[in-house]
């Protein structure tokens, strides 16, 4: 009769059951990793993009450099640099903490944001204020290529909406589509995970992301579309990225 009542107590705590695991978001996402893009407006060449990530505790920080190259350094007039922190909620998406963006050259500028959480606010450095959306998933600029790292172990979400901090505003993304398919970029061929979606308001705007699941869930390509305007940034080099199972 005592060990009826041991073994029912042990089902009650959940010890000996078989539980659905938990997926470890640090366990897919590179501590530390440099990836190398190369980026294309039309079919013409701009440069690279260079970004690279480190883990710091539960925090993790990203630095991005956008560096021009001949013709395009001077339509462009300089380098673009964007940071980044964010941390990872407990439903394995980054949570952006701090954004900054600065460009050098003609027409510099600098902005930088916080991401007030607990106040559903960004605010800027000048004071300004923006309301976090309520529903979807909300990263900014220099997170992009990371932002789906648990994509394969928490079977993507179809989000509502994707929304993207980057400067002084929020571009809002609607209509995500997930599909699978192979591309082949500089860095090599991959299967990808490919997530397409539509500006709100703005049907000739899109924005299009290829994860590869056995490079980490790493963006390899990224393709923005504008009515006048299509920008591709393909992977051309990565350092500290594994192989998943």
């Amino acid at each position: 009769m005592k060990l009826k009542a041991l073994f029912l107590f042990l089902i009650l705590l959940g010890v000996g059951t078989v539980m659905p695991a938990r997926p470890d978001f640090a366990q897919v996402l590179p501590e530390t990793v440099k990836l190398v893009y190369d980026v294309r407006l039309y079919g013409t060449e701009l440069g690279n993009l260079i970004t690279e990530l480190t883990k710091n505790g539960e925090t993790y920080q990203v630095r991005s450099e956008t560096r021009a190259e001949g013709l395009a350094a001077v339509l462009l007039g300089g380098t673009l640099w964007e940071e980044c922190e964010f941390t990872v909620s407990e439903d394995l998406e980054i949570q952006p903490r701090r954004y900054r963006i600065e460009k050098e050259g003609r027409n510099a500028y600098s902005h930088s944001a916080e991401f007030l959480w607990n106040e559903k606010k960004v605010r800027y450095d000048n004071g300004n204020l923006l309301d976090i959306p309520p529903t979807g998933y909300l990263i900014d600029n220099c997170t992009v290529p990371f932002a789906f790292a648990a994509a394969d172990k928490i079977i993507l979400k179809e989000y509502p909406y994707i929304h993207i901090l980057g400067g002084k505003r929020i571009r809002h993304f609607e209509d995500i589509e997930i599909s699978r398919e192979t591309i082949e970029v500089p860095a090599g061929e991959f299967d990808t995970v490919r997530i397409d979606q539509q500006r709100v308001g703005s049907t000739e705007k899109k924005l299009s992301i290829w994860v590869a699941p056995n490079k980490q869930n790493i963006a390899v390509k990224i393709v923005e579309r504008r009515r006048f305007r299509v920008t591709t940034m393909e992977l051309s080099h990565g350092e500290g990225l594994g192989n998943n199972p």
